[in-house]
């Protein structure tokens, strides 16, 4: 009977890892196309104010929607763009969302980006992972944990597997270098192994070539850039400056940058 607990222990714990790892994740975002403001509309990826704008002046002057494909011929949309926001788009029925999509704590007349200085990057970056709602896409150079709770990058690390469980796609590029025993292959590699465990998508780069990236894409739309590495030293002591942008079109051209450093 000893024996036994701990057998039906794993195997309840296999098939509620399996049952997270393949149930489709509810809905986190729906906008309806004929009713939503431009400041709603700016919500969806790939949809910055420019284009939000020209749904609703095509709105305006064509009438409601029909069907959603009818989307596609916004100026500024077309087919691709459609495909990429289309699951969010409904066209009858309430608009659901995040009540605080926005980049908060600016000043009036500054809305698009802001500075990052040494431990406020990973208070904001916490801030944005456990609002995350569709996509968290991570390049970092050095991405080094421990075994204390207490360490500012496992706090990162437990975020990122929060945000897969709620049904957030994560995705994760790490340097790999051409010397095995280098503490920069150990340290990632081992963050690699745990954040795999969690059924998140890991990517490498040739390592042939170093990746000195320290990127974040969250939602299609935030893009953290700077110097901050993600250890317990870069969040918490060292002086480092990274920017966040809030701009779908910056996050769409960082992401397509990303898919082509992965190792071929």
């Amino acid at each position: 009977m000893k024996k036994t607990a701990p057998i039906l222990g794993v195997i309840l714990l296999t098939i509620i890892f399996f049952s997270l790892s393949w149930a489709e994740p509810p809905p986190k975002l729906r906008i309806n196309i004929n009713t939503a403001t431009q400041e709603v509309l700016e919500l969806l990826p790939y949809i910055g104010k420019v284009r939000a704008r020209e749904i609703v002046n095509y709105r305006t002057k064509h009438g409601e929607f029909k069907k959603v494909e009818d989307v596609a011929g916004v100026p500024g949309i077309g087919k691709e763009t459609l495909a990429s926001i289309r699951q969010y788009l409904i066209l009858s029925g309430s608009s659901e969302f995040n009540p605080e999509p926005k980049i908060i704590d600016l000043d009036e007349d500054i809305r698009d980006f802001v500075l990052l200085e040494n431990r406020s990057f990973y208070t904001r970056l916490g801030k944005e992972l456990d609002r995350a709602q569709i996509e968290i896409v991570v390049a970092m150079f050095l991405f080094k944990t421990s075994k204390h709770p207490s360490n500012w990058a496992n706090i990162i690390l437990r975020k990122l597997v929060k945000a897969a469980q709620r049904g957030v796609k994560v995705r994760l590029f790490l340097e790999r270098d051409s010397d095995p025993s280098s503490s920069l292959n150990r340290e990632n590699l081992a963050t690699a192994e745990r954040l795999k465990a969690a059924g998140i998508e890991i990517n490498f780069d040739s390592p042939k070539k170093t990746t000195h990236t320290k990127l974040i894409v969250i939602d299609q739309r935030l893009t953290f850039i700077g110097s901050h590495n993600i250890t317990h030293s870069a969040l918490k002591y060292n002086n480092e400056a990274s920017i966040l942008v809030d701009s779908p079109d910056l996050s769409k051209k960082v992401l397509d940058y990303l898919d082509t450093i992965r190792e071929q």
